[in-house]
């Protein structure tokens, strides 16, 4: 892979993993993705798994991920529900006492603006919005209503 491409893909697999993470279930990941641990061809198919080296940024988000999700009530929500916004993009939204997890996912090629309801907040970066977000192509994010 170039550097790009593999910027990319670790990219695109942070954002799998996001949608995979606020989705019902214990999210499952082939053993290095939260490294971006490389796959070759056989015999050589993933290198074994290193004793250190979990510093990064790449490895943080996941630990960020599954601490946000240990910790926010709101994953284990039982209501959930699925529509299509448009081609490539879905809104998910799990529902519980009043408040509500937002996964909007945009796996289309353009960007894409979202209606939702007033003061959200993104469980990731805590970037505040009113009444619609911008969703860029290839990215999931995770808005979380306030009361």
């Amino acid at each position: 892979m170039s550097p790009e491409q593999r910027e990319t893909t670790k990219e695109l697999l942070k954002n799998a993993y996001l949608l995979l993470a606020a989705l019902p279930g214990v999210p499952c990941i082939f053993y290095g993705d939260e490294l971006a641990m490389e796959g070759y061809r056989d015999p050589f198919t993933r290198r074994t798994f290193p004793e250190s080296g979990f510093t990064d940024e790449y490895s943080r988000f996941f630990g960020k991920v599954n601490r946000i999700r240990e910790e926010e009530p709101l994953f284990l929500a039982k209501v959930l529900t699925v529509k299509e916004e448009k081609d490539g993009v879905v809104r998910i939204t799990r529902t519980m006492d009043g408040q509500s997890l937002i996964i909007l996912a945009n796996m289309s090629e353009t960007s894409y603006e979202a209606k939702i309801p007033s003061k959200c907040v993104n469980i990731i970066d805590n970037g505040e919005y009113n009444n619609k977000v911008t969703i860029s192509a290839k990215t999931v994010i995770v808005l979380k209503t306030e009361i």
